[in-house]
């Protein structure tokens, strides 16, 4: 009885020490000015960035929640877990769903650099992975140079994609030189 309390300490301690920590976050905090049409060129590169050296990390730290291809887990069964992981990711797909590559989709429709401009944030920030689901995947769990691996890819495609891209649209309110508003907090 005394290992199981001492186990469950252990436990509360982690968790509330894994909801603590974050890193600090030194990027801009306010969303890119909205690009214009989008130069199929330079897409196709950032595309083919992606998939060399920024897929195999969100296919192990982002898939479950943001595209059509989660697995499962086995605790997904018990009764109140499986709403839980189910709300996370009906809200992940949601705010930015990876499935089908580079331009990323979404429900709401935002264009490629402010998912760009939001990946980069919530990763630098350590806000994704989502503490609770590294705590249950630790695969998941992502280096301080993956990170700044993804960061570094998110600037590097936007500035691509911002030196060939068409005349730029209005700015969509939130977007452009405003103030910045983390509208979704657990999803990027």
């Amino acid at each position: 009885m005394k290992k199981f309390w001492i186990v469950v300490v252990l436990v509360v301690a982690a968790v509330a020490a894994a909801r603590l920590w974050r890193p600090r976050y030194n990027g801009p905090h306010v969303h890119p000015a909205p690009l214009g049409k989008l130069d199929p060129k330079a897409l196709a590169r950032v595309s083919a960035s992606y998939e060399k050296d920024i897929k195999p990390l969100f296919q192990r730290a982002c898939f479950d929640c943001h595209t059509t291809k989660t697995v499962w887990p086995w605790y997904h069964a018990i009764p109140g877990v499986r709403q839980y992981i189910e709300h996370h990711v009906e809200e992940g797909d949601k705010g930015l769903d990876l499935t089908n590559g580079v331009p990323f989709g979404s429900d709401d429709h935002d264009p490629m650099d402010h998912h760009l401009w939001h990946i980069g944030r919530m990763v630098a920030s350590g806000k994704m992975p989502l503490w609770d689901y590294a705590l249950m995947h630790p695969d998941a769990r992502l280096t301080d140079a993956e990170r700044q691996a993804i960061v570094q890819w998110t600037q590097d495609s936007y500035a691509d994609l911002s030196t060939t891209a068409g005349p730029a649209p209005a700015a969509p309110e939130g977007h452009g030189d405003g103030p910045d508003h983390d509208h979704d907090e657990h999803h990027p």
